[in-house]
């Protein structure tokens, strides 16, 4: 959830913000422009840093180019033999003297021959070649003799050149093998060799080497390069910085740690070799390495990178040395370090803004406070409106006139809303299409401050406009005797219809004079707003007509426009809710005609159960308004609202909706044998045929000689027997009596006499009859075949899809059969009562479960959501027995136990069954007096049934007058005060 603030916290942080900001942009400035301008500083330090080293390394470097040119022409370097070459130690002890930083002079001959002199400056180089302690100078030589074996030997001596010791000197080296050596041989001119790891002391240097001028000799100087790491540690601009000297192969030739520039190469050869750049173990330097691994240094090269979260720069170039192999130089500074001074100047920056700050919120919050206090009055002012509270509260003012007029404006807003919603509400509350339109008129006119309002509505059929309501401060009436306006006629009160939009009209002598009549404005001018009704569609709908008097000055006020304003409004909302009222009712009528329809097709279905639906409707309604009027008594509480007024309207005349899914031969069945057709036909022809046979076999015995008058007299015999057990077959078939045992015995006994078929019974028949048949094996003419029989083919299997499973969602509690239908001839004619079989009970029984499983699918409105209970209880009982939930009655509203009684006593009377005549009054309140003795029926509610004279009020309307007798209601009464005790 958001949270929310005052206005003056908002005030207050935007100053605030404000200044923040400002001074945070100002150091944010600074910082950026400072940290741009030490940075550029520093680019301009390290390019005089370049060329300071540029300049240190060639005077490093011209002393021994020069001794290299010199010595190349010396007399050691024409000497042949090593007591020679000794000779000349004095001259090369004070050259090295001149020259600190010269480690080494020597000399390569050609024919592999190999003289140095050296300087030892400490323990490591004496070390290095096991010299004395004394030692101050070697010499290594090779000497290759005619006629001798070669000398290979290290002389040492002392600082006055006085010998201290030799030795032989184990080495495989050859000089004519050398990079100095050859590249010398190659050139007129000193040249100046890659640095290298020189093979003697290991020590990394560079050579400065030139042939003798005869050639095959070539002299050579070192120099070590241990003092050009040393001037690295001068050139550190800050603690951390990092300074190196490195080759065109990226390998290291100066670095402020010596001890980092040489590395063991690792091919088991116990080699060294110069370390590259990114071989430091220095994260900073392999990325320094990568950087500039594809860049021409040929100028000053920046760039700023970073290495585990922390920044650096890189000055990078190459120094400008002339000839040889090129030497580049790279400073890499933590940026950090190099804007340190910076940062502090910008953090104190950043304090005195904060400092700034906090004096000012005091400042800041009461002005803020002073600003926002007329707006949080208006904020609660909002509020209130919100919470649709409306009270008077004093007048809010400020000094900002933006606030100030939004305070008038809020003042408005909160009589206009209020206005306007207690119409709502009194349009909303109003159910009855009549009232609401006087409704609106009253509204209309005292909100619009109008003397009086018509409103017109249209009859589009006639396209005229018919004058609905007036009202003034006196009336307001829909009896108007005032003529229908003519849509074409140009009046601006019809042109505000065709138009839809505001017209005035300002009447005069000759238009609508009955219209001016009634308003009676005596001698004052009259003028009428014409503001047109619309519908969702913007369509017109009528008119409201706002009657003015003597208002001429008025017209051009910005009251009466705002006023017109919120009538344009309000004109809207009362189109929109008539239209509503017009839809809901005509969607009523619409719903209200359609169930009558379904009714009435019910009831066309079948011409013996015609109007059934129709009437059980006016004996619950009658009976629901006598329990509405009852004051003492059980039901002295009971009452219907509108909404279950339609509830049970809904339900009583949707209450047997179910048997449109009822065959119509089990509806109507008159006899026991009937099904689309009465069978009682086919058995009298069998019964016939059985006649005919037997006068055939009585002629037959007399054509062969026999006493005619025996056999005439027990033919009659026998067909006097036959038309006997045909018309008690007969009988039966009507279902009028019940049937006793010794009845049904002599049906068995009929249906055991046989007659003989002579043609196919399975040509010229159904599929579907003839796949029944073929359930058994065809029995070929001429059969014997039974009087009446019940035969497998007449057996109606139950498909899946009539079975209800004992946990349906709807509650039912129902007893199947074994089979949909049982046609057989006997099992028909030995029905006890009736003609209904079992079956075909059970399937006019489940018109009750249809209608509750179709009345339960549909989308109901909340007040109407109990029809289904309502229309699916009428064949319930109070205890438990009735269909098809067995519901007893505490589980049955009251409207649904008033169903129960409406739909019985209908049955009783109603003269268009086909199993029975029509019952008496007297007949039909004795029978459900005795259902009532098993507790079929709410006994208060059958106890209002008879007091009330309902039965006699229904009678007179809808029964025969041999129908309506006396009845004695008082046995009747004494039952059912014994089940209220």
């Amino acid at each position: 959830m958001n949270k929310s603030y005052p206005l003056r916290i908002h005030i207050a942080s935007l100053f605030l913000v404000l200044i923040l900001l400002a001074c945070g942009s100002i150091s944010v400035l600074f910082y950026v422009k400072s940290k741009d301008m030490v940075i550029t500083e520093m680019s301009k330090m390290v390019e005089r840093v370049v060329s300071e080293t540029a300049r240190e390394i060639e005077r490093l470097f011209g002393p021994p180019e020069t001794l290299a040119a010199l010595f190349s022409r010396s007399a050691i370097a024409r000497a042949d033999n090593l007591d020679d070459r000794l000779q000349g130690l004095p001259v090369l002890r004070e050259s090295l003297r001149a020259a600190p930083d010269i480690a080494s002079i020597y000399v390569g001959y050609d024919n592999g021959d190999f003289f140095m002199f050296r300087r030892l400056r400490n323990n490591v180089d004496r070390q290095i070649l096991e010299a004395p302690t004394e030692a101050q100078w070697a010499v290594q030589s090779i000497d290759f003799q005619e006629d001798s074996p070669v000398s290979k030997l290290m002389l040492f001596y002392n600082n006055e050149l006085e010998p201290l010791d030799k030795k032989q000197w184990e080495t495989i080296y050859d000089p004519r093998k050398r990079g100095w050596y050859q590249q010398a041989l190659g050139s007129d001119e000193t040249v100046r060799d890659n640095p290298y790891v020189f093979f003697t002391d290991r020590k990394l240097g560079i050579t400065f080497a030139r042939s003798y001028i005869d050639g095959g000799v070539v002299a050579g100087v070192d120099i070590r390069l241990e003092t050009l790491s040393d001037m690295m540690q001068q050139f550190k601009l800050t603690p951390n910085t990092k300074v190196v000297l490195f080759g065109d192969d990226g390998k290291i030739i100066a670095h402020e740690d010596t001890t980092q520039l040489i590395i063991e190469v690792d091919d088991g050869t116990s080699q060294i070799g110069r370390r590259q750049l990114d071989q430091l173990g220095d994260p900073v330097m392999a990325k320094l390495a990568k950087i500039i691994s594809d860049k021409d240094l040929q100028g000053i090269y920046t760039n700023e990178f970073e290495t585990q979260g922390v920044p650096w720069l890189t000055e990078s170039g190459r120094l400008d040395l002339g000839e040889g192999a090129p030497i580049y130089f790279s400073m890499v500074m933590p940026i950090l370090e190099l804007t340190a001074e910076v940062r502090k100047i910008r953090n104190q920056t950043v304090l005195l803004t904060l400092a700034i700050i906090l004096a000012l919120i005091p400042i800041t919050l009461r002005v803020a406070r002073g600003i926002s206090k007329p707006i949080s009055q208006l904020a609660d002012e909002a509020n209130a409106v919100r919470r649709l509270d409306f009270s008077e509260r004093n007048r809010i003012r400020s000094v900002i006139k933006e606030v100030d007029e939004l305070s008038k404006a809020m003042k408005f807003m909160k009589l206009t809303i209020s206005d306007f919603l207690s119409l709502i509400e009194s349009l909303n509350r109003e159910k009855n299409f009549n009232t609401l339109l006087q409704r609106i008129g009253t509204d209309v006119r005292q909100s619009s401050a109008a003397d009086g309002v018509l409103i017109c509505l249209i009859d589009d059929e006639a396209r005229m406009l018919s004058p609905d309501v007036y009202c003034d401060k006196n009336i307001c009436s829909r009896d108007l005797d005032l003529p229908n306006l003519s849509l074409d006629e140009n009046l601006p009160i019809t042109q505000a219809v065709k138009q839809n939009k505001r017209m005035r009209w300002d009447p005069v002598p000759g238009q609508a004079d009955k219209l001016l009549k009634m308003i009676d404005a005596g001698d004052k001018q009259i003028t009428i707003w014409c503001e047109p009704l619309e519908d969702r569609q913007n369509n017109s709908m009528g008119v409201i007509g706002l009657i003015f008097f003597d208002s001429d000055s008025t017209y051009e006020s910005t009251e009466l426009q705002d006023r017109l304003s919120f009538v344009n409004r309000l004109s809207g909302l009362a189109g929109v809710t008539l239209e509503t009222k017009q839809l809901i009712q005509k969607q009523k009528d619409l719903f209200d005609a359609f169930i009558k329809l379904i009714a009435g097709a019910i009831d066309a279905k079948s011409p013996y159960t015609g109007g059934h639906c129709q009437r059980v409707p006016e004996i619950a309604k009658m009976l629901a308004q006598a329990a509405c009027e009852e004051t003492e008594g059980a039901l002295a509480d009971f009452e219907l609202s509108d909404d279950q007024w339609e509830e049970l309207h809904v339900a009583a005349w949707l209450h047997d909706c179910g048997k449109v899914t009822t065959p119509e031969f089990v509806v109507d069945k008159a006899t026991k044998l009937e099904t689309i057709y009465d069978r009682i036909h086919e058995i009298r022809m069998r019964f016939e045929v059985l006649k005919r046979d037997a006068e055939i076999d009585c002629w037959k015995s007399i054509a062969k000689g026999r006493s005619q008058n025996e056999l005439l007299k027990s033919l009659e015999k026998k067909l006097t027997q036959l038309d006997d057990d045909f018309e008690f077959i007969a009988r039966c078939n009507e279902g009028g009596e019940f049937l006793a045992d010794e009845l049904v015995e002599r049906i068995h006994e009929i249906a055991g006499k046989t007659w003989v078929r002579t043609l196919d019974d399975r040509i010229g028949i159904s599929w579907e009859e003839g796949q029944r048949k073929n359930r058994t094996t065809a029995v070929p003419a001429p059969a014997e075949e039974k009087l009446l029989s019940d035969r497998d083919e007449h057996l109606i299997a139950r498909r899946e899809i009539d079975h209800t499973a004992p946990d349906n969602p709807w509650g039912f509690k129902l007893d199947e059969p074994e089979h949909l239908y049982n046609r057989g001839e006997v099992h028909n004619l030995e029905v006890r009562r009736g003609t209904l079989s079992m079956e075909e009970r059970f399937k006019i029984n489940d018109h009750i479960v249809q209608t509750i499983k179709m009345l339960e699918g549909l989308p109901y409105p909340r007040h109407l959501r109990h029809v289904p209970e309502i229309a699916g209880g009428h064949h319930e009982t109070l205890h438990g027995t009735g269909y098809p939930r067995k519901l007893n009655g505490d589980q049955m509203s009251v409207t649904a136990k008033m169903m129960v009684i409406a739909d019985v006593f209908e049955a009783l009377t109603a003269s268009d069954r086909p199993y029975k005549k029509a019952k008496k009054l007297s007949d039909a309140v004795h029978i459900m007096g005795m259902m009532q003795k098993g507790g079929h029926f709410d006994p208060d509610l059958y106890r209002l049934f008879l007091t009330s004279g309902i039965y006699r009020k229904y009678g007179e309307h809808y029964l025969d007058p041999d129908q309506i007798d006396e009845v004695d209601i008082s046995q009747y009464l004494e039952i059912t005060a014994s089940q209220t005790r």
